[in-house]
């Protein structure tokens, strides 16, 4: 799913834009690569901050990805790797008909202890790391400062 939302976005507009400004072939493929790692990490973090910070910061409800019962990073994480405990609750949790706030704490402990959230502030960091890695092979023919700012709020952002 991820792949399919942001990342792609990202990575079709970076793709275009280099194709606007006449970029080699290997540029494309780079700026492609860079706006799917930059997706990727986005849609991660979104995944996470939609967990772990509160609506005040975040200006929307707080845990509204399990109340819609999305299948986030976190939620495939601990069904791939978690322990049979923590998958046997998530998907109880997720078959209830109603969502509590006390069912999103509840949910976001098995996200914590099955290592989902570890996992997710790492692919974070990887897609991240990848992507600025992109950039540093399309410099010095571009100025990537721009990009290179992109990449860090999106490291930095709270909401």
């Amino acid at each position: 799913m991820i792949m399919r939302k942001t990342a792609r976005l990202l990575s079709l507009c970076t793709e275009m834009g280099a194709l606007v400004a006449a970029a080699t072939e290997t540029q494309v493929k780079l700026f492609r690569q860079f706006g799917e790692h930059l997706g990727l990490a986005f849609q991660i973090q979104d995944d996470l901050l939609d967990i772990t910070v509160s609506q005040d910061i975040l200006g929307k409800d707080f845990g509204s990805d399990v109340k819609r019962r999305k299948r986030t990073f976190l939620y495939v994480h601990v069904m791939t790797h978690g322990g049979a405990r923590d998958r046997d609750s998530l998907k109880k949790f997720f078959q209830k008909p109603a969502i509590a706030k006390a069912d999103i704490f509840a949910v976001r402990q098995i996200f914590h202890t099955a290592g989902a959230i570890a996992a997710a502030e790492a692919a974070v960091g990887n897609h991240l790391q990848k992507a600025r890695h992109c950039l540093a092979q399309l410099e010095p023919a571009i100025d990537a400062a721009a990009l290179r700012e992109l990449v860090e709020m999106i490291l930095k952002r709270k909401a």
